[in-house]
């Protein structure tokens, strides 16, 4: 637990850059879960428990917190290998990383199981790096293409 808030409030000291998403912007996932994009920032090097990665000189990658919302009164899932950034050349970036309230995640559990009428916060971080300057505005879930709403 210790770690998983070290992490969290790490994500949030090392943001060199924050675009102003619409908080209150809410996305369908499927039909029965719903998402708001709580933050969206870019950084410089990000952390993988034990060590960094550092993108290249010019380039940021990618973190956002997410709001899940499970509406129905069955379990959900959540996949996020089927979840892509979308950058300006139309080219597909990976959920390559995530953290879900206190737990830390491998590579092995993309499937994440959203309870019954419950919210899940999820953090994650896409790879490869973008150019910094570069403005994120789709995500790709499924075939569905995800324009993102900014304030």
């Amino acid at each position: 637990m210790k770690k998983s808030l070290i992490l969290f409030l790490f994500l949030f000291s090392t943001a060199v850059f924050a675009q102003k998403i619409d908080r209150k912007a809410v996305y369908n996932y499927s039909n029965d879960v719903e998402f708001t994009i709580y933050s969206l920032s870019k950084s410089r090097s990000v952390d993988r428990g034990n060590y960094r990665i550092k993108a290249e000189k010019g380039q940021k990658f990618i973190t956002m917190i997410l709001n899940f919302k499970n509406k129905s009164s069955e379990e959900q899932f959540v996949d996020f290998e089927t979840v892509f950034l979308v950058d300006k050349n139309d080219d597909l970036h990976k959920v390559d990383y995530f953290l879900k309230t206190g737990f830390r995640f491998t590579k092995n559990n993309y499937k994440q199981k959203l309870k019954a009428n419950k919210k899940q916060k999820i953090i994650v971080q896409f790879a490869p790096s973008i150019p910094k300057n570069e403005k994120v505005t789709r995500l790709l879930i499924g075939d569905k293409v995800i324009e993102l709403k900014y304030k």
